[in-house]
């Protein structure tokens, strides 16, 4: 299976097992559309924003929720989300190696990285290094 299938059979897996739980803050209809949008148009950039969208919208719930969550999604997939994460993380290493980035897919996946050290005892250090990085290709 190609990585644009494989993102979008996350994104529709944690969408269902959203809705199971219930009515949340995000709309879901909306995110359904999306990532069909995405997947017919074959944007696996796009696809990629959404996956991990989608996979930070989980920071917000209760712990427990958020692991039941992840468990439905490998449930329904045989893989799990982190699994999404390996071309962002190896997006950021290649611009964090070069100290430059050179387009908004690796402003992306450094951002993505950047959210991801959060609660890391390392993550300070890297961090700084990080957000110095973004805010150079913001300017």
């Amino acid at each position: 299976m190609n990585e644009l299938n494989t993102l979008s059979q996350h994104c529709v897996a944690l969408l269902e097992a959203l809705a199971e739980q219930g009515p949340g803050s995000l709309n879901l209809d909306q995110w359904s559309g999306i990532v069909a949008t995405l997947s017919t148009r074959e944007d696996l950039p796009g696809m990629r924003r959404a996956a991990r969208e989608l996979r930070r919208a989980l920071d917000v719930l209760a712990p427990a929720d958020r692991y039941a969550l992840l468990q439905a999604v490998r449930s329904r997939t045989g893989g799990s989300l982190g699994q999404l994460d390996k071309p962002d993380r190896q997006l950021a290493s290649k611009a964090l190696s070069r100290r430059r980035i050179k387009n908004e897919e690796e402003f992306y996946a450094l951002q993505s990285y950047l959210d991801s050290l959060n609660g890391d005892p390392a993550g300070p250090g890297k961090a700084r290094k990080v957000a110095a990085l973004l805010d150079r290709y913001r300017r």
